[in-house]
C-alpha cells in the first residue's frame, strides 16, 4: 500500500515537485537584474531579446532570464586576445 505522499516516478520527477520557491527564484533573474550584471540600459537587454541574442522567459507578462543561461552566454561569446 502507497502512502498518501508518495507521488510515485522517478526521483527527479519528484525532486521537481518539491523544488522550493526560493530555489527556482533565485535562478532566475528580472530585466534590471540582468542589465546590472551586464552594466546595460534596460533598453539595451529588450532590444537584445527582440533580436533573439538573449534567451528569455515569459512569465505573465514579465520576461525572466535563467542566470546560468546567462553565464553560458558569456563564456561562448568572450573574446580572447589576439596576437599583435
Amino acid at each position: 500500500m502507497k502512502k498518501h505522499s508518495d507521488t510515485g516516478g522517478s526521483p527527479t520527477e519528484n525532486k521537481a515537485l518539491t523544488t522550493t520557491r526560493n530555489d527556482s527564484a533565485d535562478d532566475l533573474m528580472t530585466v534590471a537584474q540582468v542589465a546590472e550584471w551586464l552594466q546595460m540600459s534596460r533598453k539595451g537587454i529588450y532590444g537584445m531579446v527582440a533580436n533573439r541574442r538573449l534567451p528569455a522567459t515569459k512569465v505573465g507578462r514579465f520576461l525572466r532570464f535563467e542566470r546560468q543561461m546567462i553565464a553560458n552566454l558569456l563564456v561562448e561569446n568572450r573574446v580572447s586576445p589576439g596576437k599583435r
